[in-house]
């Protein structure tokens, strides 16, 4: 029971000279930490011991980088509470704001700050909840913040820290889809610097997964860009590049493509899975050299076209063709090729995985004109043949030999006659 002038009220002490107690009627100055005394007025209780007292301080008080004005106060048998009107030094969004909390007589408190719409970084957190403590060993001052981020149509909850030096982080965890792609496994920190997001990006049409990082700006631009391996066509290609902004998917990287060699390849990459990705080089296919190359990789396979050259100078031939998924090729042209000084005109020329064939016609002196065929390897041997109703004729890297169904004519043919 209350009897007397008393040193403290529920651990806050009490300026003797100035209590007063008069019919259940308390006033006095209570010494709050970091703010100092403050006059109380209110009630006391004897049968239940209760108080209830209110003071007022009109401030401003310099609490860390927060300046304090319109303190409330009402102290009950429980802890003292306050409501205040606050400015957060360094941070704009909080430069005219409200607190409400709770003050202990070992100097540590808990408020929270009326911040139901906060702007950081150009972006609105709706429903905030923000709270200022020194509740920790130390007593330092932390500003916590938790609210939701809309972004890109998204509703992220995020929650971090705001500093004295008006520096911020606040971090989230949450799946981005975005125009139809999605990023799993979204880590968002909003800071000073702005929006940034790191996830994994699933590649459409199941060419693969890309760790991506990036910035999201308030007005809606973002671009997140990986490196990863992914597999159009079924093929490898590594290391590619992949950047996601407003534009789209964009892809780029060295595609290499069983026994034909790689050739850097760009281009785009639909939400529906509709892709297509084109670069020129060199090629190698079955061991020729493939000059001038263009290659494509849509949905529908790769294609490939440039000039094959075949050895020993037999020539060069505009070729065009497709690669299966298995890597199985076949390239084909026409031009004009030269066998031993024999022309073959309009030439025919298909190279696949097992070589080059071609075929032609080749004139021969008393035998006319006669249709050949046959196959050039890599390595300059080559054989082609053929025959008429006058006879054959066979050209290889050996040699020609003519056979006449008439041996005179056969004869006159070799020694030019």
């Amino acid at each position: 029971m209350l009897n007397g002038p008393q040193d403290n009220i529920n651990g806050f002490s009490v300026d003797g000279d100035s209590f007063t107690f008069t019919q259940n009627s308390i006033s006095c100055s209570l010494d709050v930490p970091d703010i100092g005394e403050v006059d109380f007025q209110g009630t006391y209780n004897p049968s239940t011991g209760q108080w209830t007292l209110s003071g007022q301080y009109p401030g401003p008080i310099e609490c860390g980088y927060v300046e304090l004005t319109n303190l409330q106060f009402t102290l009950t048998s429980t802890c003292l509470n306050t409501s205040c009107d606050a400015s957060f030094v360094g941070i704009p969004a909080l430069a005219n704001a409200h607190m409400t909390g709770q003050i202990y007589s070992n100097g540590l408190f808990t408020t929270t700050v009326d911040a139901h719409a906060l702007q950081i970084a150009g972006f609105t957190l709706s429903t905030t909840d923000v709270t200022l403590t020194n509740d920790n060993p130390s007593h330092l001052l932390t500003l916590t913040v938790v609210g939701n981020l809309g972004a890109l149509g998204l509703n992220i909850p995020v929650g971090g820290v705001l500093q004295a030096n008006g520096n911020y982080a606040l971090t989230s965890s949450a799946s981005l889809t975005v125009a139809g792609f999605t990023v799993s496994n979204v880590t968002y920190a909003l800071s000073n610097a702005g929006l940034t997001a790191t996830g994994v990006l699933a590649v459409p049409a199941g060419l693969g997964t890309v760790g991506v990082s990036g910035s999201i700006s308030s007005d809606g631009t973002y671009s997140l860009t990986g490196i990863g391996d992914v597999y159009p066509c079924g093929f490898h290609l590594a290391s590619a590049v992949v950047t996601l902004n407003n534009s789209g998917l964009a892809a780029s990287g060295m595609l290499q493509v069983t026994d034909l060699g790689a050739v850097q390849v760009s281009g785009s990459v639909k939400s529906n899975g509709a892709y297509s990705l084109t670069g020129s080089g060199t090629l190698s296919p079955a061991g020729f050299n493939l000059l001038a190359v263009t290659m494509t990789a849509t949905n529908g396979g790769i294609t490939v076209s440039g000039t094959l050259q075949l050895p020993d100078g037999i020539g060069s031939v505009a070729v065009s063709g497709s690669v299966n998924n298995n890597g199985t090729f076949s390239l084909s042209g026409n031009g004009s090729l030269s066998l031993r000084g024999y022309s073959l005109g309009s030439a025919s020329v298909t190279v696949t995985n097992n070589g080059a064939s071609v075929s032609g016609s080749v004139g021969v002196t008393d035998l006319g004109s006669i249709s050949v065929s046959g196959s050039v390897n890599s390595d300059g041997s080559f054989s082609v043949s053929g025959s008429n109703d006058l006879g054959s004729i066979t050209v290889s890297n050996n040699g020609v030999s003519v056979n006449a169904n008439n041996p005179i004519k056969s004869l006159g043919s070799l020694l030019g006659l």
